[in-house]
Parts: structure tokens; C-alpha cells; sequence
């Protein structure tokens, strides 16, 4: 006993700093001391199962789970609060470890957790570096991403913009969790550090501090490549991303473990055919999470990924999530993608099949393959990887039919799906060969128990004679015992527990239970019938366990050469995976534009710099799927197609009331780009426009106050990366800004930055605003700015009618009230404020509100006159240095 407190209180005492410590007691489970507090504080959120105990001289707070509380506990604490989790089992009178884990290397608890769609995102970990002085030009850093769900190391180097927006492209493409970052000592200002920080708190990582280590090149290089697959073994790798590739996997303890030996792919991860999408467009497009602001008019929907997740298999929905995060800017890749999708929207046959047959047998293919290379697959699992392969020649058949359904789209089949459906097919040929020749799939099939073949081995073969034998006396036994019951519906089976059993189902129940001659095996006993022994199978159940036991005790060193074996297929596994995803997408997205009761057209692409863009009655694809809601269609139309380069509309200024649906028509147009780009077919009645290289967005009045980061810190942020990142071929949508300010800074900040998107970027841009004096904008550059209006008008009985309709103009005055009426402010506040007003523009205040339009006035008639370049220092100026 003593033994055992003594190693507990070790453990404790050694354990590293983050994390938690959980002692196997066979029933249930203990933890001790700050692990009991977190525990209780952080996932239960309550301390009604704290306990005090003494261990040795010392008193410890404790915690005890069972087996229900211990598997929460293991998915919250990796997944969510991103500990690291050891479990101790007593061995010997001491407690040893015997299982651990960790967010990029679940190892021990992966069937605790392989049922998270977004696990494999989750696992992403992330090195940084920051490369050369805090005073030098090139802002240039080195990063490193390891993945060990999908064996996946991916490397990178560039100069970035001053505030990291190439940084956070790369963040959102890969959606790392943690970031593993290095900060030299010897930096000589912190200013980087700052927009490094700022950066990351946008992109929701997770920082950790790490020091660099002493240099041993040689060891990190021969570490590192030890990780790799054989093809990827000749890569060289620069000095930083050494450094990066082997602090990560040291943190993720892949290093130690040689199951993942020659397992990793190497990628070097590239922007180009990429479309720039940052975490701020995330949010605001609400991709995968939902925000509200103050122009939403519904109180209710869903993200724009769970409206496309029409995904069938685990490889499709993980794929939809990395196409959304990196949608193309490739129109040959686009027209690719579309392609398929319209042939496939056609062929409503091949489509079917697809989608309601194929697709959903797909099982979880990086889950198995973890299987493989971490030791704990089965022959079952080896079983699922066969009929998978077996089910590829019905792919191609299908796939084959989809090609030749329209000549017009067969390239862009063949191209995509089909040839790389042919190629793994041919990979897995003598994948098959092996399981057929190794696994006994008749017996599998016959009693659900996976063996090696009997022909194998010729102990096996001898074993396997007596099992027949066996078996064949227990059926003379069920034929005896079908004429003595008098019931030909009598069954045989056989279970690894008991051995062979007669079975009948639940309506002959009765004719068994009264017997004394028979055993009702009760924990056998389910909805499919009552399970009952006899001695006639008594005496026989004795030896077949015996042997069965046998068997399995010859098998294992042969089940363990045919797993290995097929470990040697995880590469091509991977590559799998990737086009069966393809398929599922592309399948998934002809299947929203096909049963759609709205229309969903092909969009006309055209390439980039053509400045072209036009919308037929655009609709938000989420919210107009929403029950009792009559979605209003508007257009978005501000292309140019003139020689003439001064003659180009490519800005629109968009005033109106809150809740006349602006916020909406910004978010459908960019989310119709978006969707187009990723190869779907969107929501309008015609779209046609050039590629877009960028989306960026200044959307909502958002802050990230927990993270140090005001409102008005937060557009400062996000108009810094429009500044910077932004090009000709990009699209800008800004909401709403300057309300993080005073009236006469928002607005100056307003015009300055549209003066710049205008003069300087010469992008398209949708610019929604309550400074009805941004439609001033026209009157200097008539020929590129236009205004629109969020119609409105208020009737007879003096209520505002909103009409949801986009038209060129500009919202003459504020709604406030009316708003605020609208949405059931107390009359009493009502009255107040409208009395107030009242007062102002009749009283003497009057004087003060003439000079405040003056004000305005002026404002707008310097900001006329001021020259382009004054006015881009201007802004440098009001954005703070340090963001």
C-alpha cells in the first residue's frame, strides 16, 4: 500500500506542467491535486464530486470518474482545453504509465475521439519563426504545420505584409489550434512582435513560448527524415524549417514512437491558384460559425458549411471544409470542378448512385490508416480496406458512365475522377490478392469472426479439420433437437464466449423456456431471438473453445504479417481518401443545386483583370432557406467592359436603414464569389464576373476585448490587411466602418480609406455605410463610384416600411426610431427620445446643429480637395503603428 501512495505522489510531483495525471482503480478512475481542480472547474463546472484525501503526510483535493465521466474528461481535456493526458495503471503494487496522449498525437485515445469530423483540424500543430531583425525590410518568416491524423508535414517560407495577412491566409488554409512560436531575445524592438500577437489572437491560435534549442544540425536532419516516407527522403530542407519540422514533432512525441518511421508525407505549402481568404472573411461570411450584427433580420440560421455539408463519407466533409478555407483563383481548375458538377447535375442516374448507394459505404479511411501504422488494426479493419477496394470497380463503372454521359464535359471527368479512380485501382490490385489469400472471408462472412486462412499454416490446416468436424456434429445436434421441439426454425450459432448455441426467435420463445432438459444463455438473449445451450453442444462447446483458442494463439504472428503488410499501403490509402473526398464534394454540391427549389446557375468566369462583375438577382444561399422567410432576390451590378481606363464602376457606396437587408446584400455577392470559386454553382438567376484573387472584409462592430483587442482596434486591423494585401483583382467589402470612434474620425477614417481603394487598389468594393456624406465620393470620381440605396419609405401612419430592395440613390436621413420602434423599444423611451429631437430642431441647439452640418460640410469639401497622397499618409497616420 505504501508502495503504491509513494509512485502517486511521484507521479505527481514530476508531472510536466499541463498535464493531467488520471490513476486507473479498475472500476473508476482518480485524480489528484490541481488535475481534480481543473477538472471539476473547467469541465464539470461544479465541485460536488471533489473530495479531500491524504496521501502520505500530505492532503490533496481528489476526483473520482467512472468509466462514463473518464471518457468526457479524455475528449474535453485533449480536444477543447488542449492538455496533455497521462493514464497510470497499477502493475506490480506500483502505478506505471501506460497510456498518454496529446491534441497532435492522440495515439492511446483515438477511439475516444475518431468520431470528430474536425479532428483532423484539430490535430494541426504549428511552428513559427521569425526570420532577420525587427528593423528590416522583409518581413520574412519561416513556418512549419504536422498533422498525424493524415501524415502530413507541410513547410513554408515568404516575406510577409507589416501585419502578417499572408500569415493568416496560411493559418486559415491550414487551421492549425496551437502554434509553437520562437522569439529570439535579441530582437531589437517588440513592434513585430505585436502584429506577430496581434495576428494570431485573430486567427484564433493557441500561443506557446519555446526557446530555441542548440543547433545540432546533422541529428535534426536524420530525425526529421526518419519521420518521412521513403520518396520524400531526398528533400532538403532549410536550416529554419529543420529547426521548425523537429521542435514540432518533438512537442507532438511522434519522435519516440516508431510506428510513425517512413510515414509522413512532405509538403511545401504554395498561395498560388489559391484564393487569399483571412480569418476576419471567416467570420464575417459566417463559414463555419455564425455572428450576428445589427442589420440581421433573422433571429435563426446556420453556417454556410452545414448548408453545403451534403457530404456522404468523413473524407468528403473534411475535404468540404479545406475547399471552403481555400477556395481556387485557377479558372482552369474552376472550370474543371464546374464541369463535373453540371454533368453530374444532368446525369441524375450516375448522381443517384452515387450519392445515395457508393458514397455512404465509404468508411473512414485516415482512421484506419492511423489503425495500421500505430499497431492496433484487426483483420476486420483489413476486411473494411478490402471491400472498400472491391467497391472501387463500381466507381468506375459509374464514373465511366458519367464520362461518356456529354462529350463536352469528358476531359474534365477523366481529368478529375476518373483517371485517378483508375490509378487506384491498379495500386490496390495486389492489396486484394493479399486479402484474399490471407483471410478466411467465407468464415468471416459466415460467423463474423475474422482468421487467417487454415491453408496457411499446416497447424492451422490441422486445426481447422477438427473445428469442422466439431461443427459438423453440432449441426446433427440441431437437426436432433429441431425434431424433438418440432420446429424447423431452429437455428445454429456460434459466439466466441459460449461456442455453438441454438437460436430461436422470440415468437417460439415459449416452446424452450419451460424445458429442464436445455441452458437459456440470458446474456445472449436480444430482440432477434433466446438464445439456449443443450448437451448436446455442451460437450462439444468445451473442445471448440479449446481449439478456437489454439488457432487464434497460431495466428497472431501471421495476422501480424499481413497488418504489417498492409501498412505498407497507407500512402496510397492517402491518396484515396483525397480523390474519394473530390468525388463526395463535387457529388454534394451538384446535389444543393439540383433539388434546390430556387434557382442555381453555373456562374461565367472570366479571367482575372476582365472587371467584370454582375449578379441577376443574387440571393444569400443560407438565409433564404430559412422556414417563413420570403427572401427579396436583388442584382449587384458595377462591371466594366470600356477601353476607356478612366470609365471604370467599380465601387459602390451602399447607405439605407438598419435592418434593410445592406449587411445581407454584401455577404450574398461575396458568398456567390466564394461558392463559384470553389466549383459550385450558386444562387442567382445569372453570375458572371472576373476571378478574384482576394476576399476581404470589414464586417460588423465585432471586438476581441478577451484578447486585448477593442472594437475599434479590430477595424483598424482588418482595414490595415485590406491596405496591404488587397490588388486590383480582389474583392472588398467593408460594413459599417468607423462606428469604433467619434463621429468625426469614423468618418474621415471612412473616406480616406475609400479615397485609397479607389485611387490606389482600383478593386471592386461594396462599401455599406450610415455616412450619407460617403456618397460625396461620386461627385470626385464620377466615373468609378456609384450609389446605391437599401430602400425604404414610411406610410400614412408614420411606420418605416422596409423593402428590402437594392436601387440606386442615396437614404436621405436616419431611421433611428423608427428602428428602435420597430423592434419594441418601451413607448416611454420612445416618446422621450423623439421629444428630445424635436427640441433640438426647434430650440436654440438648432445653432448648434447648423454648425455641425457645417462641419460636415467642410470635412467633405477638404476631403475633396486633398490630394492622393496626403490622404494615404493621412491614414497611415490614424491607423496606430503597433496593431
Amino acid at each position: 500500500m505504501r508502495s503504491k501512495t509513494e509512485s502517486v505522489l511521484n507521479i505527481l510531483r514530476k508531472k510536466a506542467p499541463a498535464t493531467v495525471a488520471i490513476f486507473n482503480k479498475g472500476e473508476w478512475y482518480s485524480c489528484y491535486d490541481d488535475d481534480a481542480m481543473i477538472i471539476a472547474s473547467e469541465i464539470f463546472l461544479s465541485d460536488v464530486g471533489l473530495q479531500r484525501t491524504t496521501l502520505g503526510d500530505e492532503e490533496f483535493p481528489m476526483i473520482n470518474l467512472n468509466v462514463g465521466q473518464y471518457n468526457r474528461v479524455i475528449r474535453d481535456l485533449l480536444l477543447f482545453l488542449r492538455h496533455r493526458v497521462e493514464i497510470y495503471e497499477e502493475i506490480n503494487g506500483v502505478y506505471c504509465l501506460t497510456k498518454k496522449g496529446v491534441l497532435g498525437n492522440l495515439g492511446d485515445f483515438e477511439e475516444l475521439v475518431q468520431d470528430s469530423v474536425e479532428l483532423a483540424e484539430l490535430s494541426t500543430i504549428m511552428a513559427i519563426k521569425l526570420i532577420g531583425d525587427d528593423d528590416s525590410e522583409d518581413n520574412r518568416i519561416s513556418i512549419s504545420f504536422c498533422n498525424a491524423q493524415d501524415f502530413r508535414i507541410t513547410v513554408a517560407e515568404f516575406n510577409d505584409t507589416p501585419h502578417f495577412s499572408n500569415l493568416e491566409n496560411c493559418i486559415v488554409s491550414m487551421a492549425p489550434r496551437e502554434s509553437l512560436v520562437f522569439k529570439s531575445d535579441e530582437m531589437k524592438t517588440p513592434e513585430r512582435w505585436k502584429r506577430l500577437d496581434t495576428s494570431l489572437n485573430r486567427s484564433n491560435v493557441q500561443k506557446i513560448s519555446v526557446k530555441e534549442p542548440a543547433m545540432e544540425l546533422e541529428n535534426f536532419r536524420s530525425e526529421v527524415k526518419s519521420l518521412l516516407q521513403k520518396k520524400f527522403q531526398a528533400i532538403e530542407l532549410s536550416e529554419s524549417c529543420l529547426l521548425l519540422i523537429r521542435t514540432l514533432v518533438n512537442y507532438m512525441q511522434l519522435l519516440d514512437d516508431e510506428r510513425y518511421q517512413n510515414q509522413f508525407a512532405f509538403v511545401n505549402y504554395g498561395s498560388t491558384g489559391f484564393m487569399h481568404v483571412d480569418s476576419s472573411a471567416l467570420r464575417a461570411l459566417e463559414v463555419f460559425s455564425i455572428t450576428y450584427d445589427q442589420d440581421s433580420t433573422v433571429e435563426e440560421s446556420g453556417s454556410l458549411y452545414e448548408f453545403l455539408n451534403k457530404c456522404r463519407s468523413n473524407p468528403g466533409k473534411r475535404l468540404l471544409r479545406e475547399w471552403l478555407r481555400r477556395p481556387l483563383s485557377d479558372l482552369r481548375r474552376i472550370k474543371e470542378r464546374l464541369d463535373v458538377v453540371e454533368v453530374l447535375i444532368e446525369d441524375h442516374s450516375s448522381r443517384q448512385v452515387l450519392y445515395d448507394d457508393l458514397l455512404r459505404r465509404i468508411p473512414d479511411i485516415p482512421l484506419l490508416s492511423r489503425r495500421l501504422v500505430q499497431k492496433k488494426a484487426t483483420l476486420h479493419d483489413c476486411y473494411r480496406l478490402y471491400q472498400l477496394i472491391s467497391l472501387l470497380r463500381r466507381f468506375e463503372e459509374v464514373i465511366e458512365e458519367l464520362k461518356d454521359f456529354n462529350q463536352r464535359f469528358e476531359p474534365a471527368v477523366k481529368e478529375l475522377v476518373y483517371e485517378p479512380i483508375l490509378h487506384s485501382t491498379s495500386e490496390f490490385k495486389n492489396f486484394t490478392a493479399l486479402i484474399e489469400s490471407t483471410i478466411d472471408i467465407e468464415h468471416a462472412e459466415k460467423t463474423g469472426d475474422f482468421r487467417i486462412k487454415p491453408e496457411m499454416d499446416k497447424n492451422l490446416l490441422e486445426i481447422s479439420s477438427q473445428l469442422k468436424a466439431i461443427e459438423s456434429k453440432a449441426e446433427k445436434a440441431r437437426r436432433s433437437m429441431m425434431s424433438k421441439l418440432e420446429n424447423e426454425s431452429l437455428k445454429l450459432e456460434v459466439t466466441s464466449e459460449h461456442g455453438y448455441l441454438f437460436r430461436l426467435t422470440l415468437k417460439d420463445a415459449n416452446i424452450v423456456l419451460k424445458r429442464k432438459d436445455v441452458q437459456i444463455m440470458k446474456s445472449a438473449k436480444t430482440s432477434g431471438g433466446v438464445y439456449f445451450s443443450h448437451e448436446s453442444l455442451e460437450s462439444l462447446n468445451g473442445e471448440f473453445l479449446e481449439l478456437q483458442s489454439k488457432y487464434n494463439d497460431v495466428q497472431n504472428y501471421l495476422t501480424k504479417l499481413v497488418i504489417d503488410t498492409c501498412a505498407g499501403y497507407v500512402a496510397g490509402l492517402q491518396s484515396l481518401s483525397d480523390i474519394l473526398g473530390v468525388i463526395d464534394v463535387l457529388v454534394a454540391f451538384s446535389t444543393i443545386a439540383s433539388s434546390s427549389i430556387n434557382t442555381y446557375v453555373r456562374p461565367e468566369l472570366h479571367e482575372k483583370g476582365t472587371g467584370i462583375f454582375e449578379l441577376v438577382k443574387c440571393r444569400h444561399p443560407v438565409l433564404e432557406c430559412l422556414p417563413n422567410l420570403q427572401f427579396i432576390p436583388n442584382d449587384v451590378r458595377f462591371h466594366y467592359e470600356s477601353e476607356n481606363e478612366d470609365n471604370k464602376p467599380r465601387f459602390m457606396v451602399l447607405t439605407g436603414a438598419n435592418m434593410g437587408g445592406k449587411s445581407t446584400y454584401l455577404r450574398s455577392a461575396v458568398l456567390t464569389v466564394l461558392l463559384a470559386q470553389c466549383g459550385c454553382f450558386v444562387p442567382c438567376d445569372s453570375a458572371r464576373f472576373s476571378i478574384v484573387d482576394g476576399i476581404y472584409t470589414r464586417v460588423g462592430a465585432g471586438d476581441y476585448q478577451c484578447k486585448g483587442v477593442s472594437t475599434f482596434m479590430a477595424e483598424m486591423v482588418d482595414c490595415a490587411s485590406i491596405l496591404e494585401s488587397a490588388t486590383p483583382n480582389s474583392l472588398i467589402i467593408v460594413d459599417e466602418l468607423g462606428r469604433g470612434t467619434s463621429t468625426y474620425d469614423g468618418f474621415g477614417l471612412a473616406w480616406a480609406i475609400s479615397e485609397d481603394i479607389i485611387d490606389r487598389i482600383k478593386c471592386f468594393c461594396l462599401f455599406a455605410t450610415h455616412f450619407h456624406e460617403l456618397a460625396h465620393l461620386q461627385d470626385k470620381h464620377s466615373d468609378a463610384v456609384r450609389n446605391f440605396k437599401a430602400d425604404t419609405y414610411v406610410n400614412e401612419e408614420s411606420k418605416l416600411v422596409i423593402l428590402y430592395k437594392v436601387m440606386e440613390g442615396v437614404t436621405g436621413r436616419s431611421f433611428g426610431l423608427n428602428i428602435a420602434e420597430m423592434v419594441g423599444f418601451p413607448d416611454p423611451v420612445i416618446k422621450s427620445a423623439s421629444e428630445i429631437l424635436q427640441s433640438l430642431e426647434s430650440s436654440l441647439e438648432m445653432k448648434d446643429f447648423a454648425s455641425d452640418q457645417t462641419d460636415y460640410d467642410a470635412i467633405v469639401g477638404k476631403l475633396k480637395n486633398t490630394d492622393k497622397e496626403n490622404l494615404r499618409k493621412a491614414i497611415l497616420n490614424l491607423i496606430p503603428a503597433n496593431i
